[in-house]
């Protein structure tokens, strides 16, 4: 046996090429996409619904996020409370997320279990019923831990930066208030649910150690569902501040926060890929060179 001297720290080598699996792609008739990278030994899957669902579709502010969440809170058969114990049951996760641009459930879950789990999410994707309670508890949630970010240098900050570059009244530039949180009803949920997570405006991406009966239980239960969605070009103006210093005041603050920032490409560049992975190089994590510096 080797045993290595570990006062003396690894050769440095440069990385000359990089061996990423591609996803296989298969599109159904109704425009849903799948993507599956069967990769992995362990029986584990993972599975992710994206819909192009988030705050750059709504009309009304912070209707996105309420949609997306109250997804796993209640469906026309089941209460939050049994939809959550039947995942636990099983060993699963289900994780239910919103952003700017899109909206994402993602099941983490053992592959024996995929014939009782993908019905659940079929349900909770097709038959939400946004009940009226778990609304309330969700909005009066939100207002809190608002009241919480409020008091954060580093969320202050943030948001401070992203009005002054898109404009209070753009989705990338908003900034959450509570009266908002609160305006937001049943009826606003069920047009906007309607409207997006139909299986044209989806992509699934599944990873991990794919079944061999995979593709066709994903045709049975979202490839087969009818789909009326209506493809919409959105555009957002942006309003940027002429501003170029900003100073927010925090009462007890005991260290300041600070942001900097510029408009720059978007995602759809060719370089996109490439500046994302520098800049996380350079900043984006605790080893990066940013800090390895401090």
């Amino acid at each position: 046996m080797v045993i290595l001297d570990r006062t003396q720290g690894p050769a440095i080598k440069s990385i000359e090429q990089f061996n990423i699996k591609q996803a296989d792609k298969k599109q159904y008739s109704n425009g849903l996409e799948l993507y599956t990278v069967d990769a992995g030994s362990e029986e584990v899957v993972k599975i992710e619904w994206f819909f192009l669902a988030g705050a750059w579709f709504e009309q009304k502010p912070l209707v996105a996020v309420a949609t997306n969440q109250m997804l796993s809170l209640g469906t026309n058969s089941k209460t939050a409370q049994e939809f959550s114990e039947k995942i636990d049951f099983y060993g699963a996760t289900v994780r239910t997320s919103c952003t700017d641009d899109a909206a994402r459930i993602t099941l983490y879950c053992l592959n024996k279990y995929l014939g009782e789990l993908l019905p659940m999410v079929q349900e909770m994707i097709f038959e939400p019923s946004f009940p009226k309670n778990e609304l309330e508890i969700f909005t009066q949630n939100r207002v809190n831990r608002l009241k919480v970010n409020n008091t954060k240098n580093e969320y202050v900050a943030k948001n401070a930066l992203d009005e002054a570059i898109f404009g209070s009244n753009h989705p990338y530039g908003y900034y959450p208030k509570a009266e908002d949180y609160l305006a937001v009803n049943q009826e606003d949920l069920r047009q906007f649910h309607t409207a997006n997570y139909q299986m044209e405006n989806c992509k699934i991406i599944a990873s991990g150690k794919i079944p061999s009966n995979f593709e066709s239980q994903i045709e049975q239960l979202f490839g087969n569902q009818s789909s009326n969605y209506i493809k919409r070009k959105i555009i957002h103006p942006t309003s940027p501040s002429n501003t170029k210093n900003i100073f927010k005041a925090l009462p007890n603050a005991v260290q300041a926060g600070i942001a900097i920032g510029k408009p720059f490409v978007s995602k759809s560049h060719e370089d996109y890929p490439g500046l994302l992975v520098a800049n996380t190089i350079f900043g984006g994590y605790f080893g990066s060179r940013l800090m390895s510096n401090i």
